[in-house]
């Protein structure tokens, strides 16, 4: 039972490395405020958009666009001139959108590289049709509950050792 509860707090702790990896390079891309951004502009037009609400009209701009990622909902603004104004993010890059009334559309695109990646996976949301941000999310909950299996196999396998008890108990 013992070498079959090693194994598993060994093999199982080994899933979890890369995300910890991540998880910790993260930290520090973020504590550190590191970031490379390049920001291109471009423009294109699109059909005006049917009358909805500021946000469904978001939504309907950026699809129209052909841009993948979520629109943040407080950033969305309708301008008395007719200007729909949002920013949509997706990890490593981000977008101000500025569509006007006839469907002429700006875009200024900032992409921040892997680093940029790398960054926004430390506290990423839901990203709207995105395989990877679901897939991400699942791993978060399975790296979850295999840390809270180590830490208590952890203490089971210490335990019977009088040597390792107060160094593992205290950790």
């Amino acid at each position: 039972m013992r070498r079959w509860l090693l194994d598993l707090h060994l093999y199982l702790g080994m899933l979890c490395l890369p995300y910890l990896v991540i998880f910790g390079i993260s930290s520090i891309l973020l504590n550190h405020d590191i970031q490379r951004e390049t920001k291109t502009e471009w423009s294109a037009q699109i059909a005006p958009l049917a009358e909805a609400t500021a946000g469904e009209q978001a939504e309907a701009a950026l699809l129209a666009l052909d841009l993948s990622g979520s629109v943040l909902a407080h950033t969305v603004k309708r301008e008395e001139t007719g200007e729909l104004a949002f920013r949509a993010i997706r990890p490593g890059r981000s977008y101000q959108v500025a569509v006007s009334g006839n469907g002429s559309a700006v875009v200024v695109e900032a992409d921040s590289g892997v680093l940029g990646v790398i960054r926004d996976l430390h506290g990423m949301h839901d990203t709207q049709g995105s395989l990877f941000s679901l897939s991400w999310a699942l791993y978060t909950e399975l790296v979850t509950a295999v840390l809270l299996f180590s830490i208590a196999s952890g203490v089971l396998l210490i335990l019977p050792r009088p040597r390792g008890r107060v160094l593992g108990l205290g950790a």
